[in-house]
């Protein structure tokens, strides 16, 4: 029976475990006057889909997948080997890098007045035994700070590669255990970054569905926590 008052709503959030109910319920929201339209999908052939197909075809304006944006954190990660955490904000253009400074690093000791950054780039935070200091010219980086920084994406790579931080090894190789739904979501990302990727999974089905989104990965076909695979 549909409420009377449903129609009055300003907002639908469909996260039923199934998605061809949350696609549905975005759909019919739409039609009774629903302005705006949030479903959780996971499976990946819908979102394989362009975000302007989903939204156009299916009334949805936001789609949330835990498996895909748990996916894009760990690449994430990987891609930037020195941050402790990273945050995006306006769909990816701007960046906040939490990185551990390293003894090494030509940051270290230097008042931030001193110190010379890539365009763009700005020092937002410094966390220093549990203590938060909002920085200011006169303020020294001293090894083992967690250091905030700010910036564009690319401008924060150059950060990382010069060594800045306590961690500086890009990394070239994977080794994904599990081709589930947030395998099969990473396992492409880090490819498409030069990353050489294998995958482990003792699923049949799964594997086959990797090998055909990898082009250049290996699959094995096989129980991760075999020693003797491993090897």
């Amino acid at each position: 029976m549909r409420s009377r008052d449903a129609s009055k709503s300003d907002l639908l959030v469909a996260v039923t475990a199934m998605d061809e109910v949350n696609i549905i319920a975005c759909m019919l929201a739409k039609k009774n006057g629903i302005p705006h339209t949030i479903a959780r999908i996971r499976d990946p052939k819908f979102l394989s889909e362009p975000v302007d197909y989903i939204k156009e075809n299916f009334d949805i304006d936001l789609v949330l997948s835990p498996e895909l944006i748990t996916a894009r954190e760990i690449s994430r990660l990987v891609m930037t080997p020195s941050a402790i955490n990273v945050e995006d904000f306006a769909k990816g253009r701007v960046r906040l890098l939490e990185m551990k400074l390293s003894p090494r690093s030509p940051f270290a000791h230097k008042e931030l007045k001193d110190i010379t950054l890539p365009p763009s780039v700005l020092i937002a935070l410094i966390l220093r035994d549990h203590h938060m200091i909002i920085p200011h010219g006169s303020d020294r980086l001293l090894p083992l700070d967690n250091v905030y920084f700010l910036g564009n994406p690319k401008s924060l790579a150059e950060i990382s590669s010069h060594g800045h931080a306590k961690y500086q090894r890009r990394t070239k190789k994977a080794l994904i255990i599990g081709a589930g739904r947030t395998g099969q979501a990473l396992a492409p990302m880090l490819e498409k970054q030069g990353i050489s990727v294998k995958v482990i999974d003792n699923n049949e089905d799964h594997c086959q569905q990797m090998v055909e989104r990898l082009k250049k990965g290996m699959v094995l076909c096989g129980d991760g926590t075999d020693m003797d695979m491993l090897t």
